[in-house]
């Protein structure tokens, strides 16, 4: 009877480790917000911490806040295109503004090819 409890108590204990690690991603991304794409350490934690659908790893950014429209360049290395990236790279883009505050446009780039894989602006 013993083992049998211990081992229910150790099950329930690794259940509660996985959940906890969950919620601890969704708090590392905030912790990151900041209102100026400019700040290049919170950003490119924020960049790298995404969530990106399967295919797709970040490899690298570049920020280009010298004059307006702001805009992050995501780069991505593409294991697996997807005829419907665009659609798939949509809660990326909305993460990403609505954790930086004067980010105008997002880009997604294939780091391999160099071509634009998606765009968007706040306004979409």
């Amino acid at each position: 009877m013993r083992k049998y409890l211990f081992l229910v108590s150790c099950l329930f204990l690794v259940f509660l480790a996985a959940c906890q690690a969950e919620k601890s991603q969704e708090v590392n991304l905030e912790q990151y917000k900041t209102d100026y794409v400019g700040d290049n350490s919170k950003v490119s934690q924020l960049a790298a911490l995404q969530d990106y659908p399967e295919g797709y790893t970040y490899d690298h950014i570049e920020i280009q806040s010298d004059k307006e429209p702001y805009q992050l360049t995501v780069f991505l290395k593409v294991d697996k295109a997807s005829d419907k990236e665009a659609e798939e790279l949509q809660s990326n883009s909305q993460s990403l503004f609505d954790l930086i505050g004067n980010l105008e446009q997002v880009a997604f780039v294939d780091a391999t090819s160099q071509e634009e894989i998606a765009h968007f602006t706040r306004k979409d």
